[in-house]
């Protein structure tokens, strides 16, 4: 008799506080997802930033983060699980890391075009300054320069985004 009004009790009281631990996960989800924007955000403040390996960190943390919180008020006689919540915390996280990649690129390429244009633009002037035979011989060889020194830097910076995908796609 008493074991089972127990198991009543406990029943009810699990019911009860079900939707608190919903509600935990969803409030930890949003927190976990804040966090892990701004570290991120922070992450590419530092000098000689690799975007893949600051966006793996970080998410390796988000992660961790989240199933502690979950485990902390998750209760053990019960059949409550946060998987679903782990898995779209994972999906959340690889949506806003592209965001952010992409607004890293789009500021990568304004620095690389403002570098472009500060190379090439000193040639120009003292060409057109003081023209020659072979002015847009050299105009176009300092551009072929300054473009080949852009594209190396683009693709020194870009060639983690591969392995960026792939390394939020495996975990």
């Amino acid at each position: 008799m008493y074991a089972r009004k127990r198991i009543e009790l406990l029943a009810k009281l699990n019911a009860s506080l079900s939707p608190f631990f919903l509600s935990h996960l969803k409030n930890l989800h949003k927190l976990v997802l804040k966090e892990f924007r701004k570290a991120i955000q922070d992450g590419l403040k530092v000098d000689g930033y690799d975007f893949a390996l600051v966006v793996k960190d970080t998410k390796a943390k988000a992660e961790a983060d989240f199933v502690r919180g979950a485990q902390e008020v998750l209760l053990a006689d019960t059949q409550w699980s946060f998987d679903e919540s782990l898995g779209q915390l994972q999906e959340d996280v690889v949506a806003i890391a592209d965001l952010l990649r992409v607004e890293e690129t789009k500021k990568m390429v304004l620095v690389i075009e403002r570098n472009i244009k500060k190379s090439v633009s000193e040639t120009v002037d003292l060409s057109l300054n003081k023209p020659s035979p072979d002015m847009w011989d050299k105009i176009l060889a300092t551009f072929k320069d300054a473009l080949a020194k852009a594209e190396t830097a683009y693709i020194r910076k870009a060639t983690s985004a591969p392995a960026f995908r792939s390394e939020l796609n495996t975990n």
